[in-house]
């Protein structure tokens, strides 16, 4: 898509309205536009801002130091653009212009462009707002290159030297500007413009004002590289600098203050914000001679001159030189001349400030020619100073689009420290879960493990419940990066350290022991190992249970996890209804806790909600299964739009919890959307990674593979359902205790699929393989898998069927009918459905035999509990409900005649 295009496109997004409601669409709706700096973005924004003002619209960029409330666009009359710039950088003002815009009251359309250099979990977290439907299905569209032919980009060059000619004739009146006018522009006199770079508007505007720069006559200033457009453009900018510094009444002529120190300066003042005028003066002690008492009148003439130089955001004395990319080839090449003085800054700086320059040296340091320089910068300064530049580069490494460098410096400081001390506080600092830093948070744990077990005997014993809490982290940590085997291992480790403590009476450990106890269930449930999974969670309950009887303000959130889980393992072995019993109980016990707690743990709840559905939809109270479900989703959203590096896993699963409810209702459109969802953001965790995601991505993708196939999609059904299975393969070879189950159950979607596209052969091959599997699981755990062999045995009977096997189809299917038939006498709500449907499919297996009689007893029986399920969930099982009616009609009329 070219420019001129995306801007008719983009003009046409803000025109259209919707007839019809669909997610995303409505009055208030976004859209988010990437592309480096330079790339255009801001101009293609304005030119959209002046194409709907000549249209009625009213259109405002919005500015981090905006000085009139947002709450005031509530009150426009008019159709409304906003177009927010840095939108990475201004999260909680784009949810607090999302609260503004989208009420009730509104008539009027509101469309907001973002623009951002690359989405990213800052993109991801902006999504997960209370409100954030909009950006949630916002189109992103990268910008693209605005000057492919050298025709574009000669016509923007000379576009450029007008524009910029016009400016300069008030800063150098005495020029004959139309006689260099028509130099520069001369065929002759145009400048190369063939390499890559001048695709970026900016940098042709940087070559168009570098030509009448130069022009002028103006020596560049000694000492700065002229190599690139940004250098050259520089010594233009270092020459500004000193002439304004100069000028005798700034007093900053001296030898302490010259050219290099004040380009130094400008470095160090884009680096971070200083928050008032003493910060100010601290920070610049920093410069080489202006650390004594001697310099504080420069440095105080210096802060000044710094202030003047450039617009300052809110909350800062100094501003940063502008645009970004010169800022940071500016900072590029300080950070290779002066790397001492730029880590003295930092080891100066509060987090907040950090924070900040560690963002922009994480920009910078993507630029090839500064990567080395920079991540040198960064090793040294962490190494310096740890316990200030370690805990911001942790909270800015989530934040960055670019936060490679950052944990990179990070791991390596981790690897070559074994101090212990450094990494307890590191640990302290980690967020509870992370996706960008998931790999080091392994690599922490496992130095912290490390070290301590690596302490003289003596001390070791002292520091055991360190190392006890340490492996318990390390388990977790492992775990969220699919080592489940070692996780399972750590925490063993842990819980054999506990108890030693406890039968030696060597403290009060017995809250760490239940969590321990309660991580080891996990991770063998992870890996398969069920009873044993539930046996270890029954007595972490027991654990939490006495201690939060004694202590219920410190531990009733925690039995509430606790039983939450033990309903999980209850259910992984097929005791539905105990299971949905605790997790009744873990939800009362949530909803127990004082206001301030239920908000802080409100994950938990979300988790336990997402659970309490899956036990709902165990024992048949569908309705029930989807509201839970969405609470859920609610939950998870509102947690997620704060903090995505924690809580996108668990939002992906839940949606995909929630799209299976909708399914089971008949809601298949909704089931779609919500699928599509889970399937998106899995995309995005198994990039990052693939063994802790794939298979979560897995499920999900067979999840939407069924809700495809009930719109009538075969074609996009079999190639998720596909996908899913290639995924699985290599699993279940490595861990089948694990992984089998699914395994199996997605070669059951694939062999329905398969059959669509009249694959016949391969259908039944899947088919097979699936039952096969799962005899023996059904053998080994009736109550887990005799209700899903008892589903597959139907899909069997159809495949032979199709094969033109009439008689051992039969024989299938009434096998299947065997096991189903006392499921659903004990338990009607969750298996008369699956009753039904296999006594539909035994009818026809009958019908091909010839067996009449026989057939109009199973559609009766069928119609029976179909009628009964559709005046509950008519559109789920209304259109079984007519298909049996019909066959029961033709079995009628054929035994008459007969």
């Amino acid at each position: 898509m070219g420019r001129e295009e995306l801007l008719t496109n983009l003009t046409d997004w803000c025109l259209t309205q919707t007839v019809e409601w669909e997610w995303g669409d409505g009055l208030v709706q976004a859209r988010l536009l990437t592309g480096p700096g330079g790339a255009g973005k801001t101009r293609l924004a304005s030119e959209l801002a002046s194409h709907m003002t000549s249209r009625g619209w009213t259109a405002i960029r919005l500015t981090p130091n905006v000085g009139t409330p947002l709450g005031t666009l509530s009150q426009v009359c008019r159709p409304l653009l906003v177009i927010v710039d840095y939108a990475e950088t201004r999260i909680a003002q784009l949810h607090e212009l999302l609260d503004v815009v989208e009420h009730d009251q509104s008539t009027n359309p509101v469309r907001i462009l973002a623009l951002a250099r690359a989405t990213g979990d800052w993109w991801i977290r902006a999504t997960q707002h209370p409100r954030s439907q909009a950006l949630g299905a916002a189109t992103v569209t990268p910008v693209p290159a605005l000057h492919h032919s050298s025709r574009d980009r000669v016509t923007a060059y000379r576009k450029a030297l007008n524009h910029f000619s016009d400016r300069l004739r008030h800063v150098y009146p005495g020029l004959n500007w139309q006689a260099l006018l028509s130099r520069v522009c001369a065929v002759t006199a145009l400048p190369a413009l063939t390499a890559e770079e001048f695709d970026s508007p900016l940098s042709i505007q940087m070559a168009a004002l570098l030509t009448l720069l130069d022009s002028t006559g103006t020596p560049q200033q000694t000492g700065v590289q002229t190599s690139s457009l940004e250098g050259r453009l520089l010594g233009h900018e270092q020459k500004y600098w000193d002439d304004t510094a100069n000028s005798p009444e700034r007093g900053l002529t001296g030898e302490r203050c010259g050219s290099e120190t004040r380009s130094l300066a400008v470095a160090l003042a884009s680096l971070a914000p200083a928050t008032d005028r003493d910060n100010a003066r601290t920070l610049l002690t920093n410069l080489p001679g202006l650390e004594d008492a001697s310099a504080a009148g420069i440095r105080g003439a210096l802060s000044t001159w710094l202030a003047d130089l450039y617009p300052a955001p809110e909350g800062s004395v100094w501003g940063s030189l502008q645009p970004d990319r010169i800022a940071e080839h500016h900072i590029g090449i300080q950070v290779m001349r002066e790397p001492g003085v730029i880590s003295r800054y930092l080891a100066n700086l509060d987090v907040a400030q950090a924070f900040y320059a560690l963002n922009v040296l994480a920009r910078t340091g993507r630029h090839a020619q500064y990567n080395s320089a920079v991540e040198a910068l960064l090793r040294e300064s962490i190494n310096a100073s740890p316990t200030i530049i370690a805990p911001a580069a942790l909270i800015s490494a989530t934040q960055t689009p670019y936060p490679d460098l950052l944990i990179a410096t990070l791991s390596d400081l981790t690897k070559k420290t074994s101090d212990t001390s450094l990494l307890k506080v590191l640990h302290d600092f980690l967020p509870s879960s992370t996706l960008t830093l998931a790999n080091y948070a392994e690599t922490l744990t496992t130095s912290l493990v490390d070290a301590l077990k690596s302490q003289p005997v003596r001390d070791t014993q002292e520091h055991f419940p360190d190392l006890a809490l340490a492996l318990n982290s390390q388990s977790n940590r492992l775990a969220e990066i699919g080592r489940k085997e070692e996780a399972l291992r750590s925490a063993s480790q842990a819980i054999e350290i506990y108890e030693a403590l406890i039968e030696n009476r060597q403290g009060d450990h017995l809250a760490n022991l239940a969590m321990a106890l309660n991580n080891k269930s996990n991770r063998l449930a992870e890996i398969g190992r069920r009873a044993e999974s539930l046996q270890t969670m029954e007595e972490a309950v027991r654990y939490w249970r006495h201690l939060a009887g004694k202590q219920p303000d410190a531990y009733l959130y925690r039995l509430a996890m606790a039983l939450n889980n033990k309903a999980n393992r209850l259910a992984d072995i097929g005791r539905w209804p105990e299971a949905l019993s605790f997790s009744d109980e873990s939800i009362q016990t949530f909803k127990s806790l004082p206001e301030d707690q239920q908000r802080i743990h409100l994950p938990g709840l979300a988790m336990a909600l997402s659970s309490q559905s899956n036990r709902f939809a165990q024992v048949g109270k569908r309705l029930q299964a989807l509201e839970a479900a969405t609470e859920s989703v609610g939950y998870w959203r509102t947690v997620t739009g704060d903090n995505p590096d924690s809580f996108l896993p668990e939002l992906a699963k839940a949606l995909t919890t929630q799209s299976a409810h909708f399914s089971e209702l008949g809601e298949i459109q909704k089931a779609v959307e919500v699928g599509a969802e889970a399937v998106k953001h899995y995309r995005y965790l198994s990039k990052a990674h693939p063994e802790a995601f794939r298979p979560f991505l897995a499920v999900a993708l067979n999840n939407q593979s069924n809700h495809l196939h009930a719109l009538g999609n075969y074609s996009d059904a079999l190639c998720m359902i596909s996908e899913a299975v290639e995924f699985y393969r290599p699993l279940i070879k490595a861990h089948p205790d694990a992984f089998l189950a699914n395994f199996a159950a997605f070669l059951g979607t694939q062999s329905t699929q398969l059959a669509e596209a009249g694959k016949f052969q391969e259908a039944l091959d899947a088919i097979n393989e699936a039952i096969d599997i799962y005899r023996p699981l059904a053998r080994d755990h009736p109550n887990a898998f005799l209700p899903n062999l008892a589903v597959f045995l139907g899909v069997q009977s159809n495949r032979l069927a199709a094969a033109g096997n009439p008689q051992e189809a039969l024989g299938v299917i009434n096998e299947a009918i065997e096991i189903c038939a006392p499921l659903a006498e004990n338990h009607p709500a969750a298996f008369l459905p699956e009753l039904a449907v296999l006594l539909h499919y035994q009818s026809r297996r009958l019908i091909a035999t010839k067996e009449y009689g026989r057939a109009l007893i199973s559609i009766d029986r069928s119609i029976e509990i179909f009628d009964d399920l559709s005046n509950l969930y008519p559109a789920r099982f209304g259109e079984y409900l007519a298909s049996s009616i019909e066959i029961r009609d033709l079995l009628k009329a054929a035994t008459q005649d007969s």
